[in-house]
């Protein structure tokens, strides 16, 4: 084992276990720049459940979602969490220097 790493899971586990999924992208956005300075190995942003809670009941789109989340957090890997050993890491569009990288 290389060592620990630590994946925060406040805006993927932290509204789905506590607020039914209930937390909309605009609550997420105040704290993402926070949460990406804060040294994490990796952020987990969104799960297959949330998906589907997006669109029928807060009515977002949940890839603006991650669009919008993973411009504010340039650093920090983002994780989609696809089950109970998946995890994927989901690209930023910006680089490690912080500017947007194009295609």
């Amino acid at each position: 084992m290389d060592g620990i790493k630590f994946v925060d899971t406040t805006i993927r586990d932290g509204h789905q276990s506590l607020w039914a999924e209930n937390m909309t992208t605009g609550m997420m956005l105040p704290v993402a720049e926070a949460l990406d300075r804060a040294g994490f190995d990796a952020i987990e942003l969104i799960s297959s459940s949330h998906l589907k809670k997006c669109v029928r009941e807060l009515k977002e789109d949940p890839w603006a979602r991650v669009k919008l989340v993973s411009q504010r957090i340039t650093r920090t890997p983002l994780r989609l969490n696809a089950g109970r050993y998946a995890t994927i890491d989901v690209p930023s569009v910006h680089g490690t220097d912080g500017r947007q990288r194009h295609p």
